[in-house]
């Protein structure tokens, strides 16, 4: 919600769920596909941990990017993307 208080409270509350669900789902993908690996390879649960952390960063980055692109979007340029 921008700081002026012009904006209205349901673009920022779709924010919110937007985070959470990407979040979730990044995380979720990187356990099923850590457990499917390790039932397959027999390295349980390092495939899982491994791959759960890389779920949660993608996740992270996936979400850094939506708050940039949600705030461009509502006019705060402030902060630019380096190339």
């Amino acid at each position: 919600m921008p700081p002026n208080g012009n904006g209205t409270l349901a673009p920022a509350l779709a924010l919110i769920g937007q985070v959470g669900f990407v979040m979730v789902a990044c995380i979720l993908a990187g356990v099923l596909a850590g457990r499917y690996l390790d039932g397959i390879l027999g390295t349980r649960p390092v495939l899982m941990l491994l791959l759960a952390a890389a779920g949660a960063g993608g996740g992270m980055a996936a979400v850094y990017r939506l708050i940039m692109k949600s705030a461009a979007a509502q006019g705060g340029d402030d902060h630019e993307e380096s190339p």
